[in-house]
């Protein structure tokens, strides 16, 4: 089952999440598009996005190990556990750089 944590909140944290789930996926470029469809949608830049990546990526460090499979079950097959630790530390140092 997928969405078991569904619910309505604020649109940029999902922004965030989703963005960081390309970003691990496909790498940070392909996560920034996401980013970038969603400014584009709403016309303005997403308020307070280094506080919102932050959010994002503490859902996801628990679990950061698991995320290699997913990759390569919706990415490149060849996504390897360095990839996904190397594309998350990257994503984190953007964030606390834009906070």
């Amino acid at each position: 089952m997928d969405w078991t944590l569904a619910a309505a909140g604020q649109p940029a944290a999902e922004v965030c999440f989703c963005r960081l789930n390309v970003a691990l996926v496909l790498g940070l470029d392909a996560g920034d598009l996401v980013l970038e469809a969603y400014e584009a949608q709403i016309g303005a830049p997403l308020t307070d996005r280094g506080w919102w990546d932050l959010v994002a990526a503490a859902r996801v460090e628990p679990d950061l190990h698991s995320w290699t499979q997913s990759a390569n079950y919706f990415g490149p097959p060849d996504v390897t556990v360095q990839d996904v630790a190397d594309r998350f530390e990257r994503f984190l140092r953007g964030a606390l750089a834009s906070t």
